[in-house]
């Protein structure tokens, strides 16, 4: 084979090799970039047709105490009363008729003894607005005669998403339900949001479950449940 004929074969061999380079890379830019979607984002979007029901609520009243014993009988926490006659007229709460503290809301939604009776916790109810509700943990501390007021992990304006459609362009931050974790509380959180169109309400972030400690009063996430 002359020097020519191997040129040229050369040659050919570089620009077929060129061309079969080029059509991978084409082919690799066109495949999308996986993107993470922001668990706080309105990318995720759940119908919830009422998160707080009114029907569950044990309202605060001057006339009847709410009461909740321990599983033993031994202890026994009273809500007397209604403090004032606004909306969220609230109420105190009295361990073993001993007052710890007053609480904020139209009434409670639950309240359970720690497996060690050592404390009392319960979720109180708040109106916000129009068909507007919120709640807040309260945490007694039977021993001390303390009580610990207990917010969402997260507040409103660490929500990632457009709010614009949503009552009072605003994500509410949300404790759906809480558990006893010795001394702890493993609490499950997600923003709401109420859409201005149609007024529905929807879940517009992932789950998540945050540990409480009770002694250090301090939040830990402990996972992002998969929607």
């Amino acid at each position: 084979m002359n020097k020519k004929i191997l040129t040229v074969l050369v040659i050919l061999i570089v620009i077929i090799a060129g061309i079969y380079l080029l059509s991978i890379m084409n082919k690799k830019a066109e495949i999308p970039s996986v993107v993470p979607v922001d668990s706080s984002s309105n990318a995720i979007k759940v119908t919830v047709d009422e998160v707080i029901k009114p029907n569950q609520i044990q309202t605060f009243s001057n006339k009847t105490p709410i009461i909740f014993k321990s599983n033993s009988g031994s202890a026994s926490a009273v809500f007397e009363g209604a403090l004032t006659e606004t909306r969220n007229p609230g109420s105190t709460l009295k361990i073993n008729d001993v007052a710890t503290g007053n609480v904020d809301g139209v009434g409670v939604i639950d309240g359970s003894f720690s497996p060690d009776n050592r404390y009392f916790s319960t979720r109180t109810v708040s109106m916000c607005g129009a068909g507007c509700w919120t709640s807040t943990v309260y945490v007694a501390d039977i021993t001390n005669s303390k009580l610990q007021t207990i917010l969402p992990p997260r507040m409103s304006d660490e929500y990632n998403g457009d709010t614009a459609g949503y009552l009072d362009k605003k994500a509410e931050p949300t404790i759906e339900s809480y558990v006893w974790d010795g001394n702890s509380l493993k609490i499950t959180f997600f923003f709401l949001g109420r859409d201005k169109a149609t007024g529905k309400t929807y879940r517009i972030s992932s789950k998540e479950i945050w540990k409480y400690n009770l002694i250090t009063r301090e939040y830990s996430l402990i996972e992002t449940l998969t929607d």
